[in-house]
């Protein structure tokens, strides 16, 4: 059996035994963003099986569709958000990306609310995302564990 552990935690001197470990806190990784969540590993991971895949002629010699990983990043966004990354250019790329997504399948608007650790200001996140992303946020307003949201979807 072939074991392939994905992870985003700081590793023990001593790693498991596995075919392949993918960390970005890996004393060897030259990957630039060491702020990834769980599933942020694993799409990356996801990413460069794909395009080995597509090197290969993988996909054309076994007529099959190449998947859109895309369509993926909503849960990478909420596996980000949900484990409190911090929102670094990397983390920023894939929760925008995430929330459009999920913009695009529906039609309403909804709101919500968010619930932070002590280290990071949910307001000033959502104050961050708003300058950065105009229209994604209609409206907000908390501070810094608690915040309230109307998004447009």
């Amino acid at each position: 059996m072939v074991i392939i552990i994905t992870d985003h935690h700081i590793p023990c001197d001593t790693l498991p035994h596995a075919h392949a470990i993918v960390n970005p806190h890996l004393k060897n990784c030259k990957f630039h963003s060491k702020n990834l969540s769980g599933s942020g590993v694993a799409f990356y991971l996801m990413l460069a099986l794909r395009e080995a895949l597509i090197q290969s002629n993988w996909f054309k010699i076994n007529q099959i569709k190449i998947p859109k990983l895309a369509e993926f990043l909503d849960l990478v966004a909420l596996g980000t958000i949900s484990d409190c990354m911090p929102l670094d250019l990397n983390n920023r790329i894939l929760v925008y990306q995430g929330l459009q997504r999920l913009v695009l399948y529906h039609q309403d608007w909804h709101e919500g609310s968010a619930r932070s650790i002590e280290e990071i200001n949910i307001r000033n996140v959502l104050c961050e995302l708003d300058k950065l992303y105009p229209k994604l946020i209609v409206s907000f307003g908390g501070h810094k564990t608690a915040a309230g949201l109307v998004i447009q979807y």
